[in-house]
């Protein structure tokens, strides 16, 4: 567990860090508040992956994160990172739509899908959120719905014969690409923590389409 957490850590860092460097030679309120919040982010990381380490992931009784902002926060910081890119980013998330879970945890899992996104995507990105539709209990009780968040980019796409194999540690789709197989697999880690599942398909640009369920309890 420990070495998946440091594996985890590093790899968590990497967008913090090329934020820093994005803003370092910039003078800007801009960039300072961007090179806060990376800092901010940071420190988070390194004060909890060891803890997630030694202990289960847990729901604390935190109020529902607004999804929104979030999404927007990371698109903000990688777009910075990816400017030279040039991916044009759409956001379908409706303002109701919240995530029943830690903050930083919902960063997370965003910032893993978009960083692959903007990575292997050619000019196009879409990021859509919305509430799952309530299950039904054994007892015949309705169980509440949760969060569902999908990312999907135009790029070259992923053979459904590495689906499973990619949401494992160390494995990547594309090894002429920069990385170390850790975004997705670090994904499932924090879904199933909650209790959900991730699922990648091929999405209707063509490209890659990355859909991650969050039950609310």
């Amino acid at each position: 567990r420990y070495r998946n957490a440091l594996d985890s850590l590093a790899h968590s860092l990497k967008t913090p860090l090329a934020v820093l460097l994005a803003g370092i030679d910039q003078d800007t309120v801009e960039s300072r508040a961007a090179i806060r919040k990376a800092v901010a982010d940071m420190s988070y990381l390194v004060t909890t992956r060891l803890q997630r380490a030694s202990a289960l992931a847990r729901r604390t009784m935190t109020p529902p994160v607004p999804v929104a902002p979030q999404v927007q926060r990371v698109l903000d910081s990688l777009g910075r990172v990816y400017a030279h890119r040039q991916i044009a980013t759409a956001v379908d998330i409706p303002e109701s739509v919240s995530f029943a879970g830690e903050p930083r945890d919902l960063l997370e899992i965003v910032g893993n899908l978009l960083d692959n996104a903007f990575k292997y995507g050619r000019a196009q990105i879409v990021v859509r959120a919305g509430r799952m539709s309530p299950g039904a209990a054994a007892v015949g009780a309705a169980l509440p719905g949760g969060t569902w968040i999908e990312v999907e980019d135009d790029g070259p796409g992923i053979d459904p014969g590495q689906w499973t194999q990619l949401l494992k540690r160390g494995v990547r789709g594309d090894e002429r690409a920069e990385g170390h197989g850790l975004g997705l697999a670090i994904v499932l880690e924090l879904a199933t923590a909650y209790g959900g599942t991730v699922e990648i398909a091929r999405g209707d640009l063509g490209g890659a389409r990355v859909r991650v369920e969050l039950p609310a309890a």
